[in-house]
């Protein structure tokens, strides 16, 4: 079987190459050049669009501590409309004023603020 075969394809080839056909490779059609994109994101930035003031807010925050006896950062952002991390680094340079009445205080795993001891 594998003389055969063999004796087919030289038959074939010398058929071809008499009557002048060539074997050719199948048709590729040509690869487009490869663009690389370079994609650039613009900066984003956030304002906090909140009518009330940080003078304000820490009016409520004092009244909800009195009221309550003290506040998360959750709940200032809640009551304050702000988002979680502004709340938290508002309520941290609350504390940390001077002159503002309130202090940051761990309970357990929470950190809340309450009002100063004075």
């Amino acid at each position: 079987m594998d003389k055969r075969r063999k004796l087919r394809v030289a038959a074939v080839a010398a058929a071809m190459a008499l009557t002048g056909c060539a074997m050719a490779a199948p048709h590729r059609p040509p690869r487009p050049h490869r663009v690389a994109a370079v994609v650039v994101r613009p900066t984003v930035i956030t304002h906090v669009c909140n009518s009330i003031g940080p003078k304000e807010r820490l009016a409520m925050a004092v009244a909800y501590i009195k009221s309550h006896g003290h506040i998360t950062a959750k709940q200032y952002a809640r009551l304050t409309k702000l988002p979680k991390a502004t709340a938290e680094a508002e309520l941290e340079a609350f504390a940390r004023g001077r002159h503002n009445p309130i202090t940051g205080v761990t309970k357990g795993k929470k950190k809340v603020y309450v009002m100063n001891k004075k």
